[in-house]
C-alpha cells in the first residue's frame, strides 16, 4: 500500500508497505498527470519504507508507483493516483508609495507638514518598513510622540530626516515605538527653513502587506 504525506509546494513524502523482508529494494516512480514518468528513484534494502521526493512543481497533480524488487524481478506497481502538490503561499514583499505631506497653517515658527498612510482605508496586517526623502527636498524634522511642532527647533523633540536619506530602525522606533509599526501611521513633521516654501513635500514610504 502506498501513501503520501508532508505535501509542500515542491515536495512530498512517499510511504509504502515494506513488510516483505525478501525485497532487496524498491523502485519509486513519480509521474505528472498527462506527462508520464518524470522521476525514478531506487531505494536499496528492505528496511526503508518512505522517501522524500523533491523538485516538484506547485499546482500539478502527481502519481506515485512503488515496485519491490529482488533476484527474481519486480512486484506489481502499488500506485496512488493522484496527489496535487500545494501551490506556495505568496511571500511577503516590500512595496513603496510616494506620499505627499501637506503643508499646514502656522502663524509663526517652523512650517508643519502632515500626512497619513494609507491616505484612506486600511491595509490589513500591513506594516511600515521605511521612510526616505529625495535629495531635492528640504530636511524634515519628524515630531516625536508627546511633542509638538512648536518644538521643532528642539533637537530632543524631533527626528531629523536629511535629504537623500532614510529613517533608521532606531529612528522609526523613536517615532512609533517599533521599527515596523502597524499601519496606518501618521507623519507629522516640520521642514527645515529654506528660501522656498512648499505646499507639499513627498516622502517615499516602504511598507509590507
Amino acid at each position: 500500500m502506498t501513501d503520501i504525506s508532508e505535501i509542500s509546494h515542491n515536495s512530498m513524502r512517499v510511504h509504502w508497505d515494506n513488510k516483505s523482508k525478501l525485497a532487496m529494494g524498491f523502485r519509486v516512480r513519480i509521474y505528472a498527470s498527462g506527462m508520464g514518468y518524470i522521476q525514478t528513484q531506487i531505494v536499496n534494502g528492505p528496511d526503508r519504507g518512505n522517501l522524500m521526493v523533491t523538485g516538484l512543481s506547485p499546482g500539478l497533480e502527481y502519481g506515485v508507483a512503488v515496485e519491490a524488487w529482488d533476484y527474481f524481478g519486480t512486484s506489481d506497481n502499488d500506485s496512488k493516483l493522484f496527489q496535487t502538490v500545494q501551490a506556495p503561499a505568496d511571500a511577503p514583499t516590500d512595496r513603496t508609495f510616494d506620499l505627499n505631506l501637506a503643508r499646514q497653517d502656522a502663524t509663526s515658527g517652523p512650517i508643519p507638514y502632515l500626512g497619513r498612510f494609507p491616505t484612506w482605508g486600511d491595509i490589513p496586517g500591513g506594516a511600515l518598513r521605511g521612510v526616505s526623502l529625495n535629495a531635492a527636498w528640504p530636511a524634515l524634522l519628524f515630531v516625536k510622540p508627546g511633542r509638538a511642532t512648536s518644538e521643532c527647533n528642539n533637537p530632543d523633540a524631533v527626528v531629523r530626516l536629511a535629504p537623500g536619506a532614510s529613517l533608521s530602525a532606531d529612528e522609526l522606533t523613536e517615532l512609533y515605538g517599533s521599527a515596523n509599526p502597524a499601519l496606518p501611521v501618521v507623519f507629522l513633521a516640520c521642514a527645515e527653513p529654506t528660501a522656498a516654501v512648499y505646499n507639499w513635500i513627498p516622502v517615499r514610504v516602504t511598507y509590507r502587506s
